[in-house]
């Protein structure tokens, strides 16, 4: 299945228009038939704050050698893993779950982001989202 960013730019009681942004694949032909799945997109600037927060955070603090070790961190605390046994042993794996745009909604990253916020804090004893790199060390 082909994803067409876009967004709905008309709608009336019977039908509804849609601007695809480029892909680098063409788009349907206008009068093609095709299936359209309507989901709200995600946040940049929410996505954007979190990983600006990882990124003050590592640089703070100096616990975690970069924003996705921590992010990595916050995914085993908040326990959004699966456990994987490998077929060829009896050892158990551990498969962190996504949080990119195709895998949770707006809604589900509004509270994973307040979990991560509250997990965080709890770590370094303050509020990740009042500190710039030079606060704690």
């Amino acid at each position: 299945m082909k994803w067409y960013p876009g967004r709905i730019t008309e709608v009336n009681e019977r039908s509804f228009t849609v601007k695809c942004f480029p892909t680098g694949e063409p788009p349907p032909k206008p009068g093609e038939s095709f299936l359209i799945g309507l989901r709200k997109g995600r946040s940049l600037r929410h996505h954007r704050l979190y990983w600006a927060m990882l990124t003050n955070v590592v640089e703070a603090t100096g616990r975690w050698r970069t924003k996705h070790e921590l992010h990595q961190w916050i995914l085993f605390q908040l326990k959004m893993f699966d456990e994987v046994i490998s077929a060829d042993s009896d050892r158990v794996y551990f498969k962190l779950r996504s949080t990119d745009f195709e895998s949770m909604s707006q809604q589900d990253f509004n509270e994973y982001f307040e979990e991560a916020v509250r997990e965080i804090a709890a770590e370094i004893e303050c509020d990740p989202l009042e500190i710039t790199p030079a606060e704690i060390k």
